[in-house]
């Protein structure tokens, strides 16, 4: 049997729940921190951009911690790559949780139909494709960009954004 769950908290309490469950497997899902912010403006109470940018580094460093440390329990996967190739992402993670890969891994879907169009209200993010997540940064003004390229580039480049074409332009080496 699998369970599935979401929540920020179950990436920074890994070792705990490893620890109680030697078998879990956690996936953690990082999204780059400008398509990231723009859609967490969208929430009903976003956090202002500079906490935004604290916790994006100390939960994504925090998980990042527990992977190298328990890399059978935690794996760490970018968003980008999923909406790159979302066959390849979803074989490679099927594979790791120990489920067999279905179809209905590749969309978006709510009781097995697949939601086709805007995602809200069951989240921030409306579309689940390199287009989409490419384009909202373009709604971010550039004092935010910015901020938040100053505020994460270390970070950032460690998960490969400077690799990502849409990306290097923010995060490249200068």
């Amino acid at each position: 049997m699998r369970y599935v769950g979401y929540s920020p908290s179950i990436g920074i309490d890994a070792e705990r729940i490893i620890r109680d469950l030697r078998d879990v497997r956690i996936v953690h899902l990082v999204r780059n921190p400008l398509s990231a912010y723009r859609d967490t403006k969208r929430r009903p109470f976003p956090q202002p951009l500079a906490k935004y940018l604290i916790t994006w580094n100390i939960y994504h460093s925090t998980v990042e911690m527990w992977a190298k440390m328990y890399p059978e329990n935690v794996r760490i996967v970018r968003y980008e790559d999923m909406v790159a190739n979302k066959s390849a992402f979803m074989h490679e993670l099927a594979s790791f949780i120990g489920v067999n890969f279905s179809p209905t891994m590749l969309f978006p879907s709510w009781n097995g139909g697949e939601l086709a169009h805007d995602l809200a209200p069951w989240g921030t993010v409306l579309r689940s494709t390199e287009e989409y997540n490419r384009a909202i940064i373009d709604e971010l003004s550039d004092a935010e960009k910015t901020q938040i390229v100053q505020g994460t580039s270390a970070l950032a480049r460690h998960f490969g954004y400077d690799g990502i074409d849409y990306l290097r332009s923010y995060y490249g080496v200068d």
